[in-house]
């Protein structure tokens, strides 16, 4: 029997006979031509063989000797050319006047009433639901409302590891340098298990899973980027209340403070950073609710081995505390991964005074 799934012909009167199948009377449905000339569904002719006993497999117009694996061959192109010109009616849609040789591309590409997946099942979305459904899901999908972080996540470890690679070759060649190599391997890919473990979170917790997104402050500085000072940041800024936290320019950081953290910070195309003014403590709040934060980069200005303090908060409690060590030279991601604070305190003490700078008013 001929296989025509989804749709039926819109004229069977119009259909010439020549393109009827003798098995099935159907339309053609990937024409195939047998020696003796006649021609037949391919699924048709060869379910027509596999029923026949060894001794009877032949055509069933003429009684030709057949076999399935040396006498089916395709028809000619003019025979699906012509049949794929008939018009018909998807039955899911109901949609009419289609081509049959568009009907896949019908499916797959129009169809409202077609079975479709999420266009992030590529991250685990189960969905399966028709096309005129797709779009409301993914205003509720919470697997495509973390895709950016997943992305950002699965970039760092496609990175991280492509690093790792191209140590342990050179850990093969360099012997006299393998231990410090080997400990720069060991911290990357305790990162990347880190990475992998928040993304296992994030996806096993996307029922409560909550808006993330990224604060790189460049938009204080896109009306002017050209600022020849620095500035506190403003209340209220990206949500939160602002304590001792000042920011500047690319061009007022490069041109003013050229040897100094500023200079390594602006060098990964940092349109503006911010920094603790008055050595004092950068504090951020947000009154209303509590907040998380996931990680952030940081280097210090005109000290070296500075040690930076994070301390989470709650209701006035300390939640959280970690420590880090900044380098002025490089611009570095440390991760926290904390969740339901209000305040956070990023406090900067010690630190090698610069042979290049003489301001010590801030880290």
């Amino acid at each position: 029997m001929s296989d025509h799934p989804g749709f039926t012909f819109m004229n069977d009167a119009l259909i010439d006979d020549e393109f009827i199948c003798l098995i099935c009377n159907e339309p053609f449905n990937n024409a195939t031509c047998t020696p003796c000339d006649h021609t037949f569904c391919r699924s048709c002719i060869e379910q027509w063989l596999q029923k026949s006993t060894d001794e009877n497999k032949s055509c069933p117009v003429c009684r030709h000797s057949l076999s399935i694996d040396n006498d089916l061959k395709p028809a000619s192109r003019i025979i699906s050319n012509r049949i794929d010109r008939y018009l018909v009616k998807c039955l899911a849609c109901e949609l009419e006047k289609i081509p049959r040789g568009l009907f896949s591309d019908h499916i797959s590409k129009i169809c409202t009433k077609a079975t479709v997946s999420c266009l992030a099942s590529n991250i685990l979305c189960p969905w399966i639901g028709p096309r005129y459904q797709l779009e409301d899901h993914l205003k509720l999908c919470p697997y495509q409302q973390i895709r950016p972080i997943l992305e950002l996540i699965q970039t760092k470890n496609s990175q991280l590891e492509e690093l790792i690679t191209n140590q342990q070759q050179e850990i093969i060649n360099i012997n006299e340098r393998h231990q410090a190599q080997q400990q720069q391997i060991d911290e990357l890919t305790k990162m990347i298990h880190v990475l992998k473990d928040l993304m296992r979170l994030l996806i096993a917790a996307h029922n409560n899973v909550s808006i993330k997104r990224i604060i790189n402050f460049d938009d204080l500085v896109e009306q002017d980027d050209e600022l020849n000072s620095y500035y506190l940041i403003p209340s209220n800024y990206a949500g939160f209340k602002w304590h001792n936290g000042a920011f500047m320019s690319q061009q007022h950081g490069k041109t003013s403070y050229p040897n100094t953290g500023f200079a390594t910070a602006f060098k990964q195309n940092k349109k503006c950073v911010i920094f603790n003014s008055g050595c004092q403590p950068i504090k951020m709040r947000d009154s209303r609710s509590t907040f998380g934060i996931l990680s952030f980069e940081a280097t210090c200005a005109f000290q070296d081995e500075v040690i930076l303090t994070v301390v989470g908060r709650r209701a006035g409690k300390t939640i959280q505390t970690m420590s880090f060590t900044l380098r002025y030279h490089e611009l570095k991601m440390f991760f926290l991964n904390w969740e339901n604070i209000d305040e956070l305190e990023f406090s900067p003490k010690g630190g090698k005074q610069l042979a290049t700078s003489t301001d010590t008013d801030r880290h």
